[in-house]
């Protein structure tokens, strides 16, 4: 018995040793974000992006609140800052109050009132800012001024609306941030201010509106308002309301005087554009972003039910090496950004919801103190600190060297990153270019391939390719002389001998179509000589071109997610339409006095594949060999094609048909409107049959 107990001590002991550390590991990190961490993969299919989890990049260090400061209840956290030597700067605009802390959240001071030669109180501001010389600027967001003090409260300064011709008439100055840059220039965003930001000089002197969102539109709002210039009346007049732009919500200095800016909401049809950095002259955005959405896909409609919650970047920060921290203020979350717009990792969340340190129930506001992130939360008057893991350090020390040109100094990192998370998609980019820097080209290629980074890619191919083409120059001049010169001979035999490469006069028909369609869709029509079979190999070859084209073409021209592609989608959209245009054509020509029957029609169609065919194997072929500067001649030649394609079905349409020009054109009309129509009943009878299956099942469980 003692034996026996002896044993199940010892298997408990080693069945619980993963247990004890992996919670010391937790311990030691401060506690793990009860959110997983994730990033999105870029260009996986055209243009898209996908959602993957990641190993944590922070963990939640520390969580500040008047309990753990020893103060007395915070009422509204609206704001923080950190200064150069660490220290933090709570503004709780419930109660009027800056407490400061030193860098291990210790308080060291409480501004309670700004004194001058009055007592300036500055409940409801929205902003907090501390310059390079230690003044603080709070933006007294309700009072209509901003305040300038030293660390002990003593008032230094009283910004307010300037008297200038510039500002309009309308201009209410209401500052919800402030930032001063290295050389003293001050930046003043107001509330609901569609001129961008108040810019002043070091001296004070109010310089004019700095940057400014422009109105989005497009080609179809254009026609609309030059249609309604054109046609104006008083109806419309009453009728038009003035476009605006979005405001800008947040804005931040970097440590080259480079101004950052966070639009939050722009459109919920067209999320993008939302972080911008703006040039020193004209304020212009010189950030490559007004294509990037920098927040998740779609929005949510099921945390109140009828209402959307939106997302909103409210507050940004920018750290040394230039990567941009924005949090959104509606879910709570953080996300990390380099200075190519490419998310490093997004952490949080809680909408409305964060009982769990970590997550937020009104996060407001976000800064940053060296490698640790600060998140406010305005409804549990918290400040959490979150410290970066070993894994985030990596990460973004390796980011950096990339993206600076450093690439062999950063190949070691990205291999301990991919060693620790394989679905980073920046380390294999920056293994690829490490590897190409090197002039491993084949080991480039690889990781690019694995990155989806196909500008790599088609830098390392071309090495590959001209190495290639060095090593075999010989032979290769030796097999294209010897091709040239064989199909030269065998083109003049052929011609003296009259030889056919095909015996078979259908199989010879549907070549004839190339050189005389004419001819040979006249022959079909009068000695229905079309091949049947002939006709559905042109239709089933087609679609494997087709696929073929999607799967096998050139890694650098070939963006495809491969994971979700869906065959039968292309077999609906290209055999599907061909199958389409014969029995709708049929039925249009019927009632228009068409002589061609359902056979023609058929034979017509598929032989007109042809050129299609022939340009989607020479796309295949070639988009493996070319670089994308040479393959401009390729797509031109596939539209050629595809254009041949439709030229051939034209003229054999109105010779089985007997039509004329325009003729033909009005069928053709018809028919494409009934083959939309057609897609339409289509589509409306699958929902309505899954209708009809949902309401079977809930019968079913109903009745059991």
């Amino acid at each position: 018995m003692k034996k026996i107990k002896k044993i199940i001590l010892t298997l408990v002991a080693i069945l619980c040793l993963p247990v004890f550390v992996l919670n010391a590991t937790a311990q030691s990190s401060g506690g793990e974000i009860p959110v997983e961490s994730y990033t999105y993969w870029e260009d996986v299919g055209a243009g898209d992006r996908k959602a993957v989890y990641t190993q944590a990049t922070h963990y939640v260090k520390e969580i500040i609140s008047a309990d753990t400061l020893g103060i007395e209840a915070l009422n509204s956290i609206s704001d923080i800052c950190t200064d150069s030597s660490g220290r933090v700067y709570i503004l709780d605009s419930g109660a009027s109050k800056v407490v400061i802390l030193n860098s291990e959240y210790d308080v060291i001071k409480i501004i309670d009132s700004v004194n001058g030669s009055e007592s300036y109180d500055f409940t409801g501001a929205k902003g907090i800012f501390v310059s390079n010389d230690a003044y603080v600027y709070i933006s007294d967001t309700e009072n209509q001024r901003v305040l300038v003090c030293d660390i002990n409260g003593n008032l230094k300064d009283i910004i307010t609306v300037p008297d200038s011709p510039l500002i309009p008439s309308d201009f209410q100055f209401m500052p919800i941030c402030v930032s001063v840059d290295s050389v003293g220039y001050t930046y003043v965003l107001c509330d609901g201010s569609y001129y961008g930001a108040l810019m002043y000089s070091s001296e004070g002197e109010f310089l004019g509106f700095y940057g400014a969102n422009k109105v989005k539109n497009t080609v179809t709002q254009a026609l609309s308002t030059m249609m309604n210039r054109l046609f104006v009346n008083n109806a419309k007049k009453s009728a038009t309301a003035s476009v605006l732009p979005y405001c800008f919500v947040d804005l931040c200095i970097d440590s080259n005087d480079f101004v950052y800016t966070s639009t939050g909401f722009t459109d919920v049809n067209d999320m993008s554009g939302q972080i911008k950095k703006l040039s020193p002259g004209d304020g212009s955005n010189i950030l490559d972003s007004e294509s990037v959405n920098f927040v998740d896909e779609g929005t949510n409609w099921t945390y109140n039910v009828g209402a959307m919650l939106r997302q909103d970047l409210g507050s940004i920060a920018v750290d040394k090496n230039g990567f941009i921290y924005a949090l959104d203020t509606a879910y709570g979350k953080v996300f990390i950004y380099d200075g190519k717009c490419r998310l490093l990792s997004a952490f949080g969340g809680g909408i409305d919801a964060g009982t769990q340190e970590g997550l937020f129930k009104k996060a407001t506001a976000l800064a940053l103190q060296e490698n640790n992130v600060l998140v406010a939360d305005a409804a549990k008057n918290t400040v959490t600190v979150f410290g970066e893991t070993s894994y985030g350090t990596t990460l973004r020390t390796a980011r950096a060297k990339s993206i600076s040109g450093d690439y062999k100094g950063s190949k070691e990192l990205w291999e301990t990153v991919i060693a620790s998370d394989s679905n980073c998609q920046l380390a294999y980019s920056g293994l690829a270019r490490a590897y190409l820097q090197e002039g491993e080209y084949d080991k480039a290629l690889s990781y690019a391939e694995q990155g989806y980074d196909r500008d790599t890619y088609e830098l390392a191919f071309k090495y590959v390719r001209t190495d290639f083409i060095s090593r075999n120059f010989l032979w290769i001049l030796i097999l294209s002389v010897v091709l040239i010169v064989g199909l030269l001979a065998f083109a003049v035999v052929s011609m003296k001998r009259k030889i056919q490469i095909v015996r078979n006069e259908r199989g010879q028909l549907l070549f004839k179509t190339l050189t005389h369609p004419f001819e040979a869709f006249g022959t079909i029509k009068d000695k229905k000589m079309g091949s049947l079979t002939i006709g559905i190999v042109m239709i089933v070859i087609y679609y494997i071109t087709t696929v073929m084209s999607d799967l096998c073409g050139g890694f650098a021209f070939t963006k495809v997610d491969i994971a979700n592609y869906n065959s039968l989608w292309v077999l609906a959209r290209s055999a599907g339409l061909v199958v389409l245009w014969i029995i709708c054509n049929k039925l249009i020509t019927t009632l228009m006095d068409g002589k061609g029957k359902t056979f023609d029609i058929f034979i017509v169609t598929t032989y007109s594949l042809l050129p299609s065919i022939i340009g989607n194997i020479c796309y295949i072929i070639l988009s493996n060999i070319l670089l994308s500067d040479e393959m401009e001649f390729v797509v031109i030649f596939q539209a050629v094609m595809t254009a041949f394609t439709l030229i051939l079905l034209m003229i054999g349409t109105i010779k089985i048909h007997d039509y004329g020009f325009g003729k033909f054109w009005g069928t053709t009309v018809l028919t494409v409107i009934a083959m939309a129509i057609v897609v339409f009943l289509i589509i409306m009878i699958f929902i309505l049959a899954q209708q009809f299956v949902a309401f079977l099942a809930t019968l079913f469980l109903e009745i059991v």
